[in-house]
């Protein structure tokens, strides 16, 4: 018996052990799949600052190919401020022109910290919010620090603004470098939420000549030769490189080409890692290169050595320097694009990428309907292939993708149709999209449908599509809440404030404009001007907008203030010297809040605040640059000048207002925006009109007269019937007060046809409160009595 339970006793004990060390042999292989997952995620995987090497922050640029050397030059105006910027935990940009050294200094600054951080260097690629997660590291043993070198190519990809979330939110310490000039430009222009999360931006200046030359001396370094104030360009041999790039082969050249074609259409991963069988592709169907297997394993060889390329395994890498200033082959952007897309019909990455690539260039390239065309052709081919039954995720996110460029091409292009064809591929992307399995994107793609709506409600039925719009920003906020989203909960509630603002134009003004400030007030509880200052210059640029709007129908007086409270905050942030067309913005607005102050209160003194501001803005919008802003600003000056001209001097600010309206339709000709041309004309005969009453009556009123009829060659009353009828009523109103001064029977019938015109008018179309008016004005003209001549 003895025997049996000890028997029973190791068994027991070895069933135990096998257990243990099959969930051993379990959480090793998670171990494994989670790293091999981060490592197709990240080059760096949360490494000691001091043990980091030049491979691992420069890539290929730390090689001998690229002829690296171990000497640093220290800038006072760039590592200091670095070193002091990191000790301090803040976020940092570093921006620079190409070789300027940006990634070295980032390195080095890194390396010398007195208080080790631990760094993560993350890869340019799309994120996928339900797959994602940040590499444990328990949580982090030092202060985290992530890299995002060449940040522009980052935030080209699919949910960044989420990937930045999850680090802002754990506390990590971002350094991110930029290229100056195109690069930066773009960042900043269409990811400004992105750029507020940096506490400081460095710029790297150009190095003398002189200080070069003795620092490759005490260095022993050979110069390239090429030197052009740009540090790294004492090292990089550019013109060796174009020497042996003029003695490569047709064959050699025609493969180097066909990788520049697919870099300017960014048709690559990572940091220029380019797929070698779709080079192969592009090298055959649009340079003419025909070689067989050897002859591919000889050319590729031959590039290696002669430092072109790196190749590993199926990806063949390129320093981004050569594409620029070494491979001399030159196309056109569009043309580019479009027979890479008659190309690569059959790989819907390639599509997918080339459709952002093109997507990404219509934000800051005049050519907008081409582009955004050929984005859209590229998206729809990829969804010819990648469909919802076989490969949901790809297939939904283009379909938002989709979406976006049909939404962009709406805004120079049949809006109303292109905004339709979003909405649907927004629909198609939320058939996959579900808040219970993918809440991110779920919540993106309500509010890009959102956007959508709003885009359609400017030409399509305002009411119903602002509805959609305000339901669908409603959807977004059910996932965008302000602990685990805040910027994207920020960004949707400034969405739905504008969205409930285009619906009080049409529809309960006040009870709309109320909810409109209740959002852009939530926005604000997360963009402050200390973390989000561009965004908080904006809602508060909205908020005022929206106050603005509810002094039109409640309490003038109180809104109008808190309008022009809301805007000088705006003001503190958008100033003119970092954001000058923002600035004059918020300055013509502000004066349009003192104009309706003026209204009721203190008018003289509210006018020539309003005149202020929008010289202030007028001081941005110049007709050569901003020419619309310019006619919309002189025309807003001019009414301020009209309404000063009721109390005060009336001759001079008469003057000062007929010299505003002229100045604005210099733009507001009646070709191209004839709406604009004929409201200036309106207010112009207007200050003609009042100028009348203090000199040169009859050729004022004369002058006057002129206007209302150039006025009514565009405001005509089948086209804008509303407008016609104003124009009458004035027109009436001016004769009425002739009448009134001189009996005389044609100005009586003048006088009758107009102010009956515009009654009428108004009537037909249900507005009984104006025509109303015009009632007793027409009785006390056919009633007026007096000899007439």
């Amino acid at each position: 018996m003895e025997t049996l339970a000890k028997i029973g006793i190791i068994a027991g004990v070895v069933a135990a052990l096998t257990a243990v060390a099959a969930y051993f042999r379990l959480l090793f292989r998670v171990y494994k799949e989670k790293k091999q997952k981060h490592t197709t995620h990240f080059n760096v995987l949360w490494k000691k600052s001091s043990d980091l090497t030049p491979e691992d922050v420069l890539g290929i640029r730390a090689t001998d190919k690229l002829n690296f050397n171990p000497a640093y030059m220290e800038r006072s105006e760039v590592d200091p401020p670095l070193r002091n910027s990191l000790a301090k935990g803040d976020c940092i940009l570093i921006v620079g022109n190409p070789l300027a050294g940006k990634t070295r200094a980032v390195y080095e600054a890194l390396k010398k910290m007195h208080n080790p951080s631990s760094v993560l260097i993350p890869r340019p690629e799309d994120i996928k919010p339900g797959e994602f997660e940040i590499p444990d590291k328990s949580k982090f043993f030092f202060d985290p620090v992530v890299i995002f070198d060449d940040i522009n190519k980052f935030a080209s990809k699919q949910n960044f603004e989420y990937l930045i979330n999850l680090f802002v939110r754990e506390g990590a310490i971002i350094i991110a470098t930029c290229r100056k000039g195109d690069d930066y430009e773009n960042f900043c222009k269409g990811h400004d939420s992105i750029l507020q999360v940096f506490n400081r931006t460095i710029e790297i200046p150009k190095v003398e000549t002189v200080v070069a030359e003795d620092f490759a001396e005490q260095n022993n370094i050979e110069s390239s030769g090429n030197f052009d104030g740009n540090i790294g360009s004492l090292f990089v041999h550019i013109d060796a490189m174009k020497e042996r790039y003029g003695k490569c082969s047709g064959d050699k050249k025609g493969v180097l080409a066909a990788i520049k074609r697919l870099f300017d259409a960014g048709i690559f991963e990572g940091h220029e890692e380019f797929d070698l069988e779709r080079i192969k592709t592009v090298s055959e169907k649009c340079e003419e290169v025909g070689l067989n297997k050897r002859g591919w394993q000889d050319l590729l060889r031959q590039l290696t050595e002669n430092g072109f390329i790196d190749r590993n395994n199926g990806t063949i890498r390129v320093e981004e320097i050569y594409l620029q200033k070494v491979i001399q082959a030159e196309f056109d952007l569009i043309d580019n694009f479009k027979e890479l897309n008659n190309t690569i019909t059959d790989d819907p990455v390639a599509l997918y990428l080339l459709g952002n690539r093109a997507d990404d260039i219509a934000q800051y390239d005049i050519r907008i309907a081409d582009l955004e065309h050929i984005a859209i052709a590229a998206f729809s081919a990829a969804l010819k292939i990648w469909n919802i039954e076989i490969t949901p995720l790809d297939y939904a996110k283009t379909q938002n993708s989709l979406g976006i460029a049909f939404r962009r091409l709406a805004a120079v292009e049949d809006k109303a149709a292109n905004a339709h064809k979003a909405i649907t591929a927004y629909n198609e992307a939320l058939t996959v999209r579900t808040p219970d399995k993918f809440p991110m994107d779920y919540g993106m793609t309500q509010n890009n449908l959102g956007n959508a709506y709003i885009t359609l409600a400017e030409v399509e039925d305002k009411v119903a599509n602002a509805h959609k719009a305000i339901t669908a920003y409603n959807e977004a906020l059910m996932v965008y809440t302000p602990d685990k989203f805040p910027m994207a909960y920020g960004m949707t509630q400034n969405n739905l404030g504008a969205a409930y603002g285009t619906l009080a134009e049409v529809e309960d003004k006040a009870a709309n404009a109320h909810k409109a400030i209740t959002a852009f007030n939530e926005a604000l509880t997360v963009y402050t001007p200390d973390k989000f200052p561009m965004d908080y210059g904006m809602t508060q640029n909205n908020l005022g907008t929206a106050y603005t709007t509810l002094a039109e129908v409640e309490d003038k007086a109180a809104n109008a203030k808190l309008a022009i409270t809301a805007y000088n905050e705006a003001l503190t942030v958008r100033t003119p010297d970092k954001f000058p067309m923002n600035y004059g913005m918020t300055q013509n607005n502000l004066g349009a809040a003192y104009g309706t102050l003026a209204e009721i209160e203190d008018k003289a003194a509210n006018a020539h605040k309003a005149i202020t501001a929008y010289n202030e803005a007028l001081t941005i919008f110049t007709p050569d640059k901003f020419p619309m802003d310019y006619g919309m600003t002189q025309n807003n000056l001019g009414t301020a000048y009209s309404t000063l001209a009721e109390v005060e001097d009336k001759a001079a600010n008469a003057h000062k207002a007929i010299t505003a309206f002229n100045e604005a339709l210099t733009v507001y000709t009646p070709d191209k925006f004839p709406m604009h041309y004929a409201m200036a004309l309106n207010n112009l005969a207007y200050s003609y009109s009042s100028l009348s009453y203090v000199e040169n009556r009859e050729d004022n009123l004369t002058k006057a007269l002129d206007a209302y009829s150039n006025a009514l060659k565009v405001r005509t009353l089948s086209n804008f019937p509303i407008a016609y009828a104003d124009t009458q009523g004035n027109i009436g109103l001016l004769y009425y007060n002739m009448l009134l001064e001189k009996k005389d029977k044609n100005v009586k019938e003048k006088a009758l046809r107009a102010l009956e015109e515009a009654r009428d008018t108004y009537s037909k179309l249900g507005m009984s409160l104006k025509s109303n008016k015009f009632d007793g004005l027409i009785a006390s003209v056919k009633d007026h009595r007096g000899s007439f001549e």
